[in-house]
This record gives structure tokens, C-alpha cells and sequence, in this order.
């Protein structure tokens, strides 16, 4: 439970739909278990009309006297709360507040189905939830994609991928940055703001921008995998000739709060909110309660049933070959997509980089180490990692005849990461580069996860554990690596004709996969009701 101290609190009402105002106590919502509270400090500014000073937002309950509130005919617009206005108050999103998101739910997203527009329907699977689904379904990650692929294809979608060439570039733009960053720092270039922070995780940039707006020049500019993974889709239909059939991108992501990066403003065409990079983000726990609704059980393969019939945009990821294309370059469009993953289902293999998170810390580190500073570090050697508080806060440090040349930390928890800032605000920070991730333990425990029920037989932290197993090795399916420069694909997209010309910090990578970060003033009055000051 959260704690209410505002003197009136709002509560949202699912089987009414309305809005209304209680005296002082816990704000709950009727049909779910957990409690969610208007957040005092809600950020997400007021568009008021300057030549009417004072203008309120009336609570219309006859339980309240508002002897202060002017009567008014006037015509009044109908106050709408939207996936926008949220900036992840509590530094993530409960269960309970996924209610108030309509068009980030598994029913809108088995709506858009049923519309069954011509359009794509292309779905991308984070490594984190392909593991906590394997850790559920008691299978393989291998296996777990294989099956998953043939329920989602059932229900109606076109394409399954990972987000492993995603991924790649992430890292390898994070690590391109940091070193462009820190030679500035040592010049005393004004783009050189050390520690260099990651930006990935939605929750940590919410809280950032909301509360520690200063902090805001030391984020990492480079889009999570999901986020660069929407903007290669949909990159990739625009050249096959399909952009006036739009894909429509859901993506399984471990982090309720991803649905809130998916809905920035920044991952949409400018004007254009229903041309979102990510049209949808669906949490692991959501993927496993939809698929039960529709009588899919991946551990039962008989539940899967026979494949439907290929249909118009259908494409078998082996042979290239479609039924029935919908528009010329169906199969150009399924060959292009299915490189962006990094599973080979022949082979019953899969890599993904150490680290339960994206390996942002480790990968930058080597990087860094061996182009700075010329010390190689072979890919299967293990880093020195030092534990400063428990798992969720380690330090590395590169020595270099005896002095230490780049100090990087991970940072996990809100607790970790208030503790760096208030080091960077003294300048008492002696980290070069921080890996921020706002749950403890990091993506793979993940508030949208799933969670072991009263009958798995098993606790919360042994779950994680098995999780993290399945993530690093899946029975020997899994290859722990980092990406490389000479992947032909990575390669490709940086080659002077490519889609990234100029390679790792160009101006062309810089406009696809680099995003930026708004400084959000707080309402700080104390009083939800004081809303003209926001």
C-alpha cells in the first residue's frame, strides 16, 4: 500500500468510469489488489489560458461543499487522462495502474487483430521476457520462442523476432558515445559531462527528468533496443515499398514502464501520435494471462493446435516464401525483418550479452579499455567486478601500470541511484560511466514479469535465479557474446550507402538511434487541488 496524506484524493472507479472526490484515506481501485495514489508531485504541466488567471478544475460531487469554485454554464472541455500524461510517479507502473492505459493492454492489441487490417503485425520479444517466460512454462528460451511464435502467429500476427540485432546497436552506440564523451572531459569539451549515465530504463529517465533535472546533460542520448527496435522496423517497411500499410509493433518487454517509453512524443512522428515507433507494449505477466484467455498453454503444445493457413502477409522465416503477397515486397519485407533477430532456430541457439540488463556497463568498459587506452580484454575473460552493496551496486576499474585510468559502476535500485546522484551533485563522483537500471537486480526482475504463484514451489529470489539461468544458458542453447563490428549485417547498416552511413555517432546514427531528454517542473504546492500552478 501507498500512503495518502493530501486532505482530498482522487479515485478512479473501472466499472463506472468516473471521476470523484473522497476525504482523506487510501485510494484503491475497486476490481484489482493493489493501490495506486495520485502522486503529489505530478508533473505533467497544464496548457492554461493566460487571460483566465486562477482557472480551476472543479471535482463535481455533491459530498464536497466548493463554496470557493464560481458557478459557471460555460461549455467545459471533458478532462481526459492519457498514457502521455504519466511520467511513472513511483518510478514504475503498478499492475494496478495499467487500467488507466487503453492502448497499451492485451485487449487492444487482440483488437487490432480482429480488425485484421492489411498491415504487418510485427512482434519483437526482449531477451529479459523470453527467459521469464521459459522460467514459467518449465522450457527452454529456444523453445520458448519456437512455441510462443506459433501461438502469436495463431492469433493472427505476421512476423516473432528478438531484439538481438537491436541490442547490438544500442551498444555499440552507447559505447561510441562514451568515448567521444570522455577524450571531450579530458580536452575540457563542453559535451565531456562525466559519469556518463545510461538512459535506457524508462523508469530511471521518468524520475530523472522529474525530479533531478540537472542530472539530465550526463545521460547516455542512445534509444533503449526497444525503441531502436521500432525505429528499424518500420525504417525496413518504408524501403520494402509498404508504407502505406504501416506495421503495426507490439513489443514484450519486462517493465510496465516501458509502455510509457513507447508513448514519448520522441517515438512518434512529429503530429502524428498514432505513428508511434512501438504502437504497443505488452509486460511478460500480461503475454501469460492473454495467452490463457485464448486457451494457449506453451507448455502444452497440443494447446498451440495446428498453425492457421498462411495468409497475404504471411511469411515462412526459413524459406522467404509467402502466400498470396498483399503487396509486391511481402517477402523482400520478411527477409529484411527476420535479420534483426539473433536466434537460430536450426541450431537451437541464441547470444545475448552478460548481464541481465543489456550488458551496458561490461560492453562500454571493454570498449572503452581496449580503443582508449589499448588493453584488450579476451570476450570469455571475467571482468573485476568489486560488490560495493549487496548485488545491485558493483564497481570496475581499469589499472593501468598501477593507476586507474576509468572507474565504471552498475546501479540498480532507486536507493543506488539516488546515492551516485547526490555523489555527482557534490562532485564527489569518481565514476567515469554508471549502468542505471531503476529495479533492483535489474531487467530480468522486472515489474512486469512473472511472478511464481502460491503453488510453483518456488520464492521470488529463487525464481530470479532460474530466470537469470535460462537467460546466460538455456540447457547450452544460449551463446553469451558481445556484438561485433564484423557482423555483416552491422556492417551493412553503417556502410557509406547504408541506412547508418558514417558509422558508430555519424549524423545519421545520431538521428535514428539517439534520442533526448526534457527537464519536467514539478508541482511542488503540496495540494492536488492547486492545479492552476502547475
Amino acid at each position: 500500500k501507498k500512503t495518502v496524506s493530501s486532505a482530498r484524493q482522487l479515485l478512479f472507479a473501472p466499472r463506472h468510469r468516473s471521476w470523484c472526490a473522497l476525504p482523506a484515506m487510501s485510494v484503491t481501485l475497486d476490481d484489482v489488489s493493489d493501490f495506486i495514489t495520485p502522486s503529489q508531485a505530478c508533473i505533467k504541466p497544464i496548457q492554461a489560458d493566460p487571460l483566465k488567471p486562477g482557472a480551476l478544475i472543479e471535482l463535481e460531487d455533491d459530498t464536497l461543499a466548493a463554496s470557493n469554485m464560481p458557478q459557471s454554464t460555460a461549455t467545459r472541455a471533458v478532462a481526459k487522462v492519457t498514457l502521455n500524461d504519466c511520467l511513472a510517479c513511483s518510478g514504475c507502473v503498478t499492475s494496478a495502474e495499467t487500467v488507466l492505459i487503453t492502448q497499451q493492454s492485451a485487449q487492444e492489441f487482440r483488437a487490432q487483430l480482429e480488425l485484421r487490417l492489411p498491415r504487418p503485425v510485427v512482434v519483437s520479444v526482449s531477451h529479459a521476457v523470453r527467459a521469464s517466460l521459459a522460467g514459467h512454462y518449465g522450457l527452454t528460451c529456444v523453445e520458448t520462442m519456437v512455441r510462443l511464435t506459433s501461438a502469436l502467429r495463431k492469433m493472427g500476427c505476421h512476423h516473432v523476432l528478438d531484439c538481438g540485432l537491436a541490442s547490438d546497436l544500442s551498444l555499440i552506440e552507447s559505447a561510441a558515445e562514451f568515448q567521444h564523451r570522455f577524450r571531450e572531459a579530458q580536452s575540457g569539451g563542453r559535451a565531456g559531462r562525466l559519469p556518463v549515465l545510461c538512459g535506457s530504463c524508462p523508469g530511471w529517465v521518468c524520475y530523472a527528468e522529474k525530479r533531478e533535472g540537472w542530472i539530465l546533460p550526463h545521460m547516455s542520448a542512445v534509444k533503449s533496443p526497444q525503441q531502436v527496435m521500432g525505429t528499424l522496423i518500420h525504417r525496413i517497411a518504408a524501403s520494402s515499398g509498404v508504407q502505406s500499410a504501416r506495421p503495426y509493433h507490439v513489443a514484450l518487454m519486462p517493465c510496465f514502464d516501458k509502455k510509457l517509453e513507447a508513448s514519448r512524443p520522441d517515438f512518434a512522428e512529429e503530429g502524428r501520435a498514432d505513428r508511434r515507433d512501438v504502437d504497443c507494449v505488452l509486460s511478460a505477466s500480461e503475454v501469460v494471462n492473454m495467452l490463457h484467455e485464448v486457451g494457449i498453454d506453451l507448455a502444452d503444445e497440443a494447446s498451440l493446435g495446428a498453425s492457421r493457413e498462411l495468409d497475404a502477409m504471411d511469411v515462412d522465416a526459413e524459406s522467404g516464401a509467402s502466400a498470396k503477397p498483399a503487396f509486391p515486397t511481402a517477402t523482400h519485407l520478411a527477409s529484411e525483418l527476420h535479420l534483426l533477430t539473433n536466434t537460430d532456430v536450426s541450431q537451437r541457439t541464441f547470444r545475448v550479452p552478460a548481464g541481465g540488463s543489456g550488458g551496458y556497463c561490461e560492453y562500454v568498459y571493454r570498449c572503452a579499455a581496449r580503443n582508449i587506452f589499448g588493453v584488450a580484454i579476451p570476450e570469455d575473460e571475467p571482468l573485476p567486478w568489486r560488490a560495493v552493496r549487496g548485488g545491485d551496486m558493483k564497481e570496475l576499474v581499469l589499472e593501468v601500470g598501477g593507476e586507474a585510468k576509468l572507474t565504471f559502476a552498475l546501479a540498480h535500485g532507486f536507493r543506488n541511484i539516488q546515492n551516485v546522484l547526490r555523489k555527482v551533485k557534490s562532485g564527489r563522483c569518481k565514476y567515469d560511466y554508471v549502468e542505471v537500471m531503476a529495479c533492483p537486480s535489474g531487467c530480468l526482475n522486472g515489474g512486469g514479469q512473472v511472478r511464481p504463484g502460491p503453488d510453483a514451489g518456488l520464492t521470488p529470489k529463487e525464481r530470479l535465479t532460474h530466470v537469470h539461468a535460462l537467460h546466460h544458458d538455456s540447457s547450452g542453447e544460449a551463446r553469451v557474446a558481445w556484438p561485433s563490428t564484423s557482423d555483416v549485417r552491422v556492417q551493412a547498416l553503417y556502410a557509406p550507402d547504408g541506412l547508418l552511413a558514417g558509422g558508430p555517432m555519424s549524423e545519421a546514427s545520431r538521428a535514428l538511434l539517439h534520442t533526448s531528454f526534457h527537464e519536467r517542473e514539478p508541482f511542488g504546492s503540496g495540494n492536488v487541488l492547486a492545479l492552476n500552478n502547475w
